[in-house]
């Protein structure tokens, strides 16, 4: 399946954070126990474990094994409100990608420099926020990024308006991204800010817009004003 979904232009994880990798091609019992470890020790190396393998989801086969595994999650999430708390310092780590004169931030150096990476100042603020609050609402949810925002949109009419404007924005983003990867061959999470549009530069930056109200909200919602 990875091999096949390179042809299609998805570039291997470098840090072999994929299926093919035996250290993650666990049984049910190995993966309680590996979750269980970062949630009880949330580290920044677990936290970022979290990030990733949180967001698993059924393919094939008996999903009785990912639904009792997501239980397991929320039972511990009860148990153990720190992790959250990490979680959400984890998430606002990445402010709108915008300078002072309102210019996209770019990359400094190395093979991309002076393009935009849409994937970690855009597209992950709003990927995390929405993992973080789905979390936090211990239910069994999705976890598509847009489909999320849309199901908090329904568990809290209060940011409704929001989460809307969060899910709007990540699906703006990820059109943009599969249009310039297209263009450029490649997974078009880099973009030459001189290649967009107008109306993209316009669109892009009020995608921004809900990264700064949600990690607001995070802040305030984990008390962490004194963390940052």
């Amino acid at each position: 399946v990875t091999h096949s979904l390179k042809v299609c232009g998805f570039a291997f994880c470098p840090s072999e954070m994929m299926a093919s990798n035996p250290a993650w091609c666990l049984s049910l019992q190995e993966w309680k126990a590996q979750f269980h470890n970062w949630m009880m020790l949330p580290t920044p190396a677990s936290i970022l474990m979290a990030t990733i393998f949180f967001d698993f989801r059924p393919l094939y086969g008996a999903t009785v094994l990912s639904d009792t595994l997501t239980s397991f999650i929320f039972q511990h999430i009860d148990q153990r409100t720190p992790f959250l708390h990490f979680l959400a310092r984890n998430a606002v780590q990445n402010p709108p990608p915008l300078s002072f004169f309102r210019q996209f931030l770019v990359e400094k150096n190395g093979a991309h420099k002076d393009t935009f990476d849409i994937k970690a100042r855009a597209m992950l603020p709003l990927a995390d926020a929405a993992r973080l609050l789905t979390l936090a609402n211990k239910k069994d949810n999705p976890t598509n990024t847009v489909q999320r925002f849309l199901y908090l949109a329904r568990q809290e009419p209060e940011n409704a308006d929001l989460y809307v404007q969060a899910a709007e924005a990540y699906e703006l983003l990820m059109g943009l991204r599969v249009r310039f990867g297209l263009q450029q061959r490649d997974s078009g999470r880099f973009i030459p800010p001189a290649a967009l549009s107008k109306m993209q530069r316009l669109q892009l930056r009020n995608s921004f817009q809900p990264i700064s109200a949600l990690q607001s909200l995070l802040s305030t919602r984990y008390q962490l004003a004194f963390h940052l």
